[in-house]
């Protein structure tokens, strides 16, 4: 005996392979939408760390903060390391605070430095 199969056997396929499209084209948007809210995210994060980087960069009490912290180190340097012998504490200090401003995490220029210059130096 030889099965005949349904016609409407043969259909199914197709209303897969519709249903499939369909799905790859809702699959295509959700991607779609899903970056462009993952490139808004972005943006708004790296706004905001720029305005945190600024108004960090105003702030004397914060590049005092760093001069001290990068002072300490220095020190520490050498103190502790062959290298830091070899440089002396104020040369480690002015090469780790050349290499955190060319970072971005200190400003180039601050009004507290002229201060520091004066009255410290």
């Amino acid at each position: 005996k030889t099965a005949t199969r349904p016609q409407s056997t043969r259909t199914r396929p197709v209303t897969v392979r519709s249903t499939a499209t369909t799905a790859t084209i809702s699959s295509s948007t959700s991607r779609t939408s899903l970056q462009a809210s993952l490139q808004e995210s972005l943006t708004s994060t790296s706004t905001t760390i720029l305005n945190l980087q600024q108004s960090l960069h105003q702030d004397p009490f914060y590049c005092l903060t760093a001069i001290l912290l990068l002072s300490t180190f220095g020190l520490k340097l050498e103190q502790q390391t062959f290298i830091g012998k070899a440089l002396s504490a104020p040369l480690a200090t002015m090469a780790l605070a050349l290499t955190v401003a060319n970072l971005g995490a200190i400003p180039f220029s601050s009004p507290i430095y002229n201060s520091v210059n004066r009255y410290l130096v």
